[in-house]
C-alpha cells in the first residue's frame, strides 16, 4: 500500500473521532430561542422571596402576593433584544442565590444579566437580557 493511502485512512479515522469529541458537554441545557420562558430557565417554585423597590418604597414581597408575582414571572419570555429599563427593581431569592431584575412600572419588560443563567450563559448573546411580561405592573407588588 501507499503512502497516499494511509495518508488519507489516517485523515477520515481522525475526522472520525473528532465527529465524536466534538459533541456539546452540556446536553441537559435548554436551547435558548426568542419565547422561551423564564420558568424554563429558573425553577419558580424554588423562589423563597422577592425584594421590591418600586414607587412605595423598598420591602418584601408578601407571602400571599408571592405565589401570583412567581407565576407571573415565570411566563415572562426571553426576547432577542436591548431596551432601556426603568427604576423598578426587584430581587429573587431562591435557594441561597439571588437574581437581581429591573423594569419599569408599567412596563412589560424585565432585564437581568447573563451570569444568573450559568448554564446556558454562553448562549446569549449580549450580557444583559430580557424577558417579555404580560400584564405586569411592579407597583403591585
Amino acid at each position: 500500500m501507499t503512502r497516499l493511502y494511509y495518508s488519507k485512512l489516517l485523515f477520515f479515522i481522525t475526522l472520525f473521532l473528532l465527529s465524536f469529541s466534538c459533541s456539546d458537554a452540556n446536553t441537559d441545557a435548554p436551547e435558548i430561542i426568542v419565547g422561551t420562558p423564564l420558568k424554563d430557565l429558573i425553577d419558580i417554585t424554588a423562589i423563597d422571596s422577592v425584594e421590591m423597590s418600586n414607587n412605595y418604597g423598598k420591602h418584601m414581597v408578601t407571602p400571599e402576593k408571592l405565589k401570583v408575582f412567581c407565576n407571573q414571572l415565570g411566563e415572562a419570555t426571553y426576547v432577542d433584544a436591548s431596551l432601556k429599563m426603568g427604576a423598578i427593581h426587584f430581587t429573587v431569592y431562591t435557594d441561597g442565590n439571588s437574581i437581581p431584575f429591573a423594569g419599569r412600572t408599567h412596563g412589560q419588560y424585565l432585564e437581568t444579566h447573563t451570569q444568573f443563567f450559568p448554564t446556558i450563559e454562553e448562549q446569549f448573546i449580549e450580557e444583559w437580557v430580557y424577558f417579555k411580561v404580560k400584564t405586569f405592573n411592579l407597583d403591585n407588588y
